[in-house]
């Protein structure tokens, strides 16, 4: 996406089109609901725009996050 510069006209908060995503990965208990697997990809979305946008930041809900830079 970085590479074809794409112009964001209008938006408040960069002039080029970015991806972040939020990803989540879980070994599934009965307890878990759907909105809590949403909340927490919902969660990481929000990271990763915070720190920078054009990223992806991963959760293992069993363990710490991380973020990186997409390549490009």
């Amino acid at each position: 996406m970085r590479a074809l510069n794409i112009e964001h006209l209008g938006s408040k908060s960069g002039n080029r089109v970015t991806i972040s995503q939020g990803v989540v990965t879980l070994i599934p208990t009965p307890d878990l609901t759907p909105q809590a697997l949403l909340a927490a990809a919902d969660r990481q979305l929000y990271r990763a725009k915070e720190e920078g946008r054009d990223r992806v930041c991963a959760i293992e809900l069993t363990q710490q996050s991380e973020c990186f830079p997409l390549p490009g």
